[in-house]
């Protein structure tokens, strides 16, 4: 029975560890290309593979990285104002 509670309590932890990073994007990747439905972990990822036209959405995270844009595409995120792009 003793042994019963330090598992718990470590399987507690880990969950609340766990959840707002799993939370932070859906249990995807962060960035969807919405004409194609390929994923991405980065908005310079998702733009190496885009084509004119095609809409980039963005989840619920904060992007720490520099972009260039170079064809004509949309990009979307969160209505919130929770997908950030941090170019600091």
């Amino acid at each position: 029975m003793s042994d019963i509670m330090p598992r718990t309590l470590f399987s507690l932890l880990l969950s609340l560890v766990l959840a707002p990073i799993l939370a932070q994007t859906g249990g995807s990747q962060p960035v969807t290309n919405l004409t194609t439905g390929e994923q991405f972990e980065s908005i310079s990822e998702a733009l190496e593979w885009a084509s004119s036209g095609d809409h980039i959405d963005l989840a619920t995270y904060r992007f720490t990285e520099h972009i260039a844009i170079d064809i004509p595409i949309t990009i979307t995120g969160e209505a919130d104002g929770t997908s950030i792009i941090d170019v600091s």
